[in-house]
This record gives structure tokens, sequence and C-alpha cells, in this order.
């Protein structure tokens, strides 16, 4: 008689993958993995739960039905399967219960708008007087006249700044003064003086919500000449700060006749 042929090699591992392919109780643990998506994540948590509990119970019969029909322990194949299972199913449980649109959706409350409590505020320069320092003909001064509008919540104007742009492109910034100015005409005689309880660095109480702010700043050009500041087109710039440190300003074009072309 001729020899059996011997069976190929992997024969038994290719009947196991047969045996769990053709199984009923796999193809009902993939049926229950299925449904439970159905219930997610609003409809039911429960019945999610419940579908991976069964899910859970026939894998474990799975197992036990693997190691009963090809000699293993039951007992080893329905632990490390179950505990194996156990942790997917938990981690697919817990991934299809949570509500993943939650964290984009606005509620009601969220989505009403909340108020703009930035400072909204608005300098506006009415008016420059360009004159000489009594005391020092080579310095020139300006009394800038200013008009703050608040539009937005509560705030106080504070940290005033001003500069001018002179003929040769050079920005100078001014020293505020903060004692009486007085203003001289062109032949040196007393014009007026502006009190310190006039200057804007000395109101610094909030302005209200639509109010408005109205003072004067006394500035001093060092080493810069009355000539030099009073040229028609020449800038002048008033700024300062709300109490969150942004910094408003406005230009202001000196007018009058020109002593030459107005700087770059």
């Amino acid at each position: 008689m001729g020899e059996m042929p011997s069976p190929p090699a992997g024969g038994s591992e290719s009947s196991i993958v047969h045996f769990i392919l053709d199984h009923p109780k796999l193809w009902g643990v993939v049926t229950l993995l299925a449904i439970a998506p159905t219930f997610a994540p609003k409809v039911s948590s429960g019945a999610v739960w419940f579908c991976l509990v069964c899910a859970e119970i026939t894998t474990v019969a799975l197992a036990s039905s693997i190691a009963k029909k090809f000699d293993g322990s039951r007992i080893i194949w329905a632990l490390t399967t179950g505990l194996l299972s156990l942790i997917l199913f938990v981690w697919y449980g817990l991934w299809l219960t949570t509500d993943k649109t939650s964290a984009n959706v606005t509620s009601p409350s969220q989505a009403t708008k909340q108020p703009d409590t930035a400072p909204k505020m608005k300098a506006h320069i009415f008016g420059i007087s360009v004159v000489e320092m009594p005391d020092n003909q080579q310095t020139g001064m300006a009394l800038v006249q200013v008009t703050v509008t608040n539009i937005g919540p509560p705030s106080a104007a504070i940290n005033w700044q001003v500069s001018a742009k002179l003929m040769d492109g050079e920005t100078v910034r001014a020293e505020i003064l903060n004692r009486p100015c007085w203003l001289w005409s062109t032949n040196r005689r007393y014009h007026m003086a502006v009190p310190t309880s006039h200057y804007l660095q000395n109101k610094t109480d909030p302005i209200p919500t639509g109010g408005t702010l109205t003072g004067s700043l006394c500035a001093r050009f060092n080493n810069v000449t009355r000539n030099n500041l009073e040229i028609a087109g020449i800038p002048f710039t008033a700024s300062f700060e709300d109490a969150e440190g942004n910094r408003y300003a406005d230009t202001w074009g000196l007018p009058g006749e020109m002593n030459g072309p107005p700087p770059h």
C-alpha cells in the first residue's frame, strides 16, 4: 500500500481560523458591536452597555468553544480572551457614550453676545496756540486743547504726550508742564493764564460711558524755537492711554500763513 500524504504545513492553524470564522458566536459578537452605535450617544447609554455586556459574554463563550474544539485549556482561553475583550469593549463603550459634539456646541447662554468691556475712547484736538516761553525766547511752547469722548465702559485718560513733526522731518516730543501756563502775545503783553486745574493730566477721574472730557496740555518744546513750531501745516499729535494701557491719539495741522512748505 502507498503511504498516506501528510497534511500540509499550517493545517492546524488554518482549521482554527475556519472554525472561528464559521462559528455563529463570532457573528453574534459582531452583530452586537454593530448594534451598539445605533443607541449612542443620545438614544440610550444603557442600551449601548447592554449590547457590550452581551458581546463580552458571547466572546467568552466563543473562546471556551475554541478551547474545547482544539483540546486547549478552557479556563486560560476564557480568562485571556475575556480580559482582552473587556478592555476593548469598555473603551468602545466610553467612546460611544461620550457626546463628542458637546465640545463644539455653544450653549444658549454662551451664544448670547457678551458685552464689550474694552475701553473705546477718542481724542480730538480742537485748538493749538504756539507761543514762546516768556523767560526763554529760544524755547517754543504750545497750548493744545483736546476733547476726549468715551463710547466704552468708564475709564480714565492718563499718560498724556504731545509731539510735533518739524520741517526737517524730525519728530520732537514736548515736556508736559504742570504749572500755570502764561500765554503772551507778540508784543510781550500779558494775554491769558491757564490754571493747572484745566490741564488734562490732572483730570484723572474715569470718564463715564458716553461722556466727554475737555482740557488743555501745556507743552514745552525744549531747544525748539517758536518760529520752528509756528508754521502752517506743522502736525501736532496729542495722545493718551486708557486704564488698560491702550493708547489713543489725534493729529492736528497748525493753520495760518505758511512760513515754508509743510513737512513730509
